[in-house]
């Protein structure tokens, strides 16, 4: 089926191919020769679908590229995600990520603390209308579906140390701990963008241990609720 241009697309995000290799294959999505793109239809909607790569500046440049393209009528991002303790969640829960923080962006302290943006009086960046954006960004809009809403962390460095992970959860209060979220949620935001964020919950977020991750079966579990939920996303 020839893609028909005058309809909005449905944009897929992915970080990494093993996090979207199944809905390539399921949804039958072409190559496209650049931007680690493929493309589709689903029904008659297209669909597009991006692997960013890994990390809070990747997806910047990605979904720029995307939305320079084409505004699409819904971005979605999927991928796995560490938990933290407290947060109730277990090994292959799915959730949808309501809001977002950049951890990483500020001053530390001397007494090893951090300094978000908004208390240094420096905005990282400025909507359309000119509302200011700190470290913490909010889908004013996100999808209903039968799955816990949630607050992400993003940062360059994954969570490993017990003293970091602890300042984290004192200052932050997040649920979920991810690479990319927040960058996507800036993006959109900045764009008018509708969307929506879902993370598989692969690992705890804990001193590391291998052993102990189930990232494929969570990229794979990820996959298969986007797969379940195409008629909703694409409606």
């Amino acid at each position: 089926m020839t893609e028909d241009t005058s309809i909005p697309p449905l944009l897929l995000v992915a970080a990494t191919p093993l996090e979207c290799h199944q809905l390539v294959q399921s949804l039958q999505l072409q190559p496209v020769a650049r931007d680690f793109l493929w493309e589709g239809m689903y029904r008659d909607v297209p669909v597009h679908l991006v692997v960013t790569g890994i990390g809070p500046v990747n997806p910047a440049a990605a979904l720029e590229r995307c939305f320079s393209r084409t505004i699409p009528r819904l971005a979605v991002q999927l991928g796995i995600a560490g938990a933290y303790a407290g947060s109730g969640l277990a090994l292959g829960d799915v959730v949808q990520v309501q809001e977002e923080v950049f951890a990483d962006f500020g001053a530390t302290t001397a007494e090893g603390g951090l300094l978000d943006m908004q208390a240094m009086g420096f905005p990282l960046a400025h909507l359309p209308d000119g509302t200011p954006l700190y470290n913490v960004l909010h889908n004013p809009r996100p999808l209903p579906l039968q799955v816990p809403l949630v607050k992400g962390l993003t940062s360059a460095t994954v969570s490993g140390h017990t003293a970091l992970i602890a300042l984290r959860q004192q200052q932050w209060q997040p649920q979920v701990e991810s690479m990319e979220g927040a960058t996507f949620f800036q993006l959109c935001l900045a764009r008018g963008v509708p969307f929506a964020a879902f993370r598989c919950i692969s690992n705890a977020v804990a001193p590391r241990n291998p052993a102990e991750w189930q990232i494929p079966r969570s990229a794979q579990r990820m996959q298969e609720f986007i797969l379940a939920q195409m008629a909703f996303l694409c409606a």
